[in-house]
């Protein structure tokens, strides 16, 4: 099996011997057979360790393991201990998403401060199945589903052609000693039930499964790539660019695989799938997106596309169905519909009868001489600017308060804080809208 790596390391030009590799070591079986053979393959390593604090003691446990055996390698050791839960809520990320952004941030960290060239992760084939499926599942494109790529910048995967079973074995024929995580046996955990159900199932079915996956995730990967590269050839023949603007002509993504074409050329300005088929699905001129870099003018004939201050005096939003949108600087809307109104006391979650919302509907902030009639206050009409006195709004909060605008121009909800009189549940309904506001900072 060294020989395996030592050649996919040679043929991918992974490493060269003038580098220095930081492992991410986690304790567990991966990290640690790719620990042994990555120290009988280069003199210049390094072990980074980060305790997630997840498992109290355990947690504790793996960290304590993992230094010793730096020891018992004679290898540099780095470590930090944080509070990943605290950091996903103040975050509003998920576990895994708050734990993957501190890793990868501290292994950068270590990796600049001390002069590590490369960083080593142990990632492997078994990997690639299991995000293959993870991300299908949530509707990912070709680039979600590309499977994990063998070099990203300095992040390096040797591992990457051995399959679960190998590292199993080579474990054993070396006796080598690691922790189990006790949370891989939850099947809470999406990849855990993935890798405990669907992939026996698959296997069941054709026992190639695995392999055939892993080549869809290649011919996806290589897919992304030719994509990209006749997108940047389709901007250079129909794209007009100024230092200061893009002006895209709307009839050029008028066809089959148009929509996958815009998706690639505004990915480059920040935009997202979700806003790339709102923006296509829009015919009414002047409708406005934004990205955190850009905003995207819907013109008559042209998507116009410019650098964004991020100013929030002059930000307007148009929404024109529902969906999932970025309000720059401020945070994210959701509005969807639902079957069931769960009312409770979160600020950023109202719900409203379906059939009180037309679109389009504006955010907007908030200006001198607006008014609304807050719920709860028996319907009597209140300036906005003395409704966020009397709640004890920071002056400096202030510039980051949205409001959600009817077509008539009303107030239909200040954003995480209260919503209009006027747009109440007052019966039962079948479907309500839902809106939920996650802010950039809680």
């Amino acid at each position: 099996m060294i020989q395996q790596i030592r050649k996919s390391i040679q043929k991918q030009k992974l490493f060269g011997a003038g580098d220095q590799i930081l492992l991410a070591i986690s304790g567990g079986i991966d990290s640690i057979v790719m620990l042994d053979i990555m120290s009988k393959l280069s003199a210049s390593l390094g072990i980074a360790h980060v305790n997630h604090s997840l498992r109290a003691a355990e947690s504790d446990q793996d960290e304590l393991f993992v230094r010793q055996l730096a020891a018992d390698y004679q290898l540099p050791y780095h470590s930090i201990k944080v509070d990943v839960k605290a950091v996903a809520k103040a975050s509003k990320a998920n576990l895994s998403d708050a734990g993957h952004q501190v890793r990868y941030d501290f292994f950068a960290k270590i990796a600049d401060e001390h002069g590590y060239s490369k960083i080593a992760t142990a990632h492997h084939a078994d990997d690639i199945v299991e995000s293959f499926l993870m991300r299908a599942m949530e509707g990912a494109g070709l680039r979600g589903i590309s499977g994990i790529p063998r070099q990203n910048g300095r992040v390096i995967r040797p591992l990457l052609d051995i399959s679960r079973d190998q590292i199993v074995s080579y474990a054993l024929e070396h006796k080598l000693r690691y922790r189990e995580d006790s949370s891989n046996a939850s099947l809470y955990y999406r990849r855990n039930a993935i890798r405990a159900i669907i992939r026996p199932a698959l296997s069941e079915i054709n026992q190639t499964a695995d392999k055939g996956i892993r080549q869809s995730a290649a011919i996806a990967a290589d897919a992304h790539q030719a994509l990209r590269y006749l997108s940047e050839q389709f901007a250079i023949r129909h794209f007009q660019k100024t230092e200061a603007s893009v002006k895209m002509p709307i009839s050029s993504f008028q066809w089959d695989g148009g929509q996958s074409v815009l998706y690639y050329c505004l990915s480059d300005y920040g935009f997202n799938r979700t806003q790339v088929i709102q923006i296509q699905e829009s015919h009414l001129p002047g409708a406005l997106f934004y990205s955190k870099t850009h905003s995207l003018l819907v013109d008559r004939e042209d998507y116009l596309i410019e650098p964004f201050s991020g100013s929030p005096q002059t930000e307007h939003l148009y929404i024109h169905g529902l969906g999932n949108f970025q309000v720059p600087g401020i945070g994210q809307l959701s509005i969807t519909e639902v079957a069931i109104a769960s009312l409770d006391n979160d600020p950023n979650v109202e719900y409203l009868p379906s059939e009180a919302i037309r679109f389009p509907i504006l955010i907007r902030p908030w200006q001198a001489g607006d008014r609304f009639r807050p719920i709860g206050m028996k319907g009597q009409s209140k300036s906005i600017q003395d409704y966020l006195v009397d709640q004890k709004i920071p002056r400096t909060a202030k510039s980051q308060i949205r409001l959600l605008m009817s077509q008539e121009n009303e107030v239909i909800w200040i954003m995480g804080h209260r919503l209009s009189h006027d747009y109440r549940i007052t019966d039962q309904h079948t479907v309500y809208i839902q809106l939920v506001f996650v802010p950039t900072h809680s």
